[in-house]
C-alpha cells in the first residue's frame, strides 16, 4: 500500500464523513481526521467508533499546524485546535 505500514500517521484534512480513512484504518494504520464542519465530522464519528486508531480532529485547514501529534497517545475522543 504506497509503502505505508502500520507506524504511518495519516492527517486527513477536511476529511468529511471519513469515506477514505476505512482503507488507513483496516490496515491498523493511525488516522487523523480534521474537519471543521460539524455535521460531517459527527458522522464521520458515528461511523469510525469501532476503530481505536481513529481521532477525529475539529479544525480548518488554515489553522492545522499538525501539532495534533500529540493525540496519538490520548484515546480517540473529539479534538478541537479550533
Amino acid at each position: 500500500m504506497c509503502g505505508l505500514t502500520k507506524e504511518s500517521l495519516i492527517a486527513d484534512i477536511g476529511s468529511g464523513t471519513g469515506l477514505l480513512s476505512e482503507v488507513f484504518l483496516k490496515n491498523a494504520m493511525l488516522y487523523l481526521g480534521i474537519e471543521p464542519n460539524e455535521l460531517m465530522r459527527a458522522k464521520a464519528e458515528r461511523l469510525l467508533k469501532s476503530f481505536a486508531r481513529f481521532r477525529s480532529v475539529a479544525a480548518a485547514a488554515e489553522n492545522t499546524t499538525l501539532r495534533m501529534l500529540r493525540l496519538i497517545s490520548s484515546p480517540p475522543v473529539r479534538r478541537s485546535l479550533v
